[in-house]
């Protein structure tokens, strides 16, 4: 599915994929709507699996790993 609507590929992009299923088997994951297969793209720079279903950006996790992100991208603005 994501294959079609795949990101530029110069661009840099991080992924943050809920899993409301009681497993760490990427196999089964799934955020109730979107299974893990179609969320996992393999040029990411960084990806972060949360425990919560396809509404995890409200998680307080989600918001942290944003942040961990976007510290990482204003340093590495910085040093250019």
């Amino acid at each position: 599915l994501t294959s079609n609507i795949m990101p530029v590929s110069r661009v840099p992009y991080h992924s943050i994929i809920g899993n409301h299923r009681q497993t760490n088997d990427t196999h089964g994951m799934s955020d109730g709507i979107v299974p893990y297969s179609s969320s996992d793209l393999e040029q990411a720079v960084s990806e972060k699996i949360i425990k919560g279903n396809h509404s995890v950006h409200e998680e307080a996790e989600t918001l942290l790993e944003l942040r961990r992100i976007l510290r990482l991208h204003l340093q590495q603005t910085q040093d250019q």
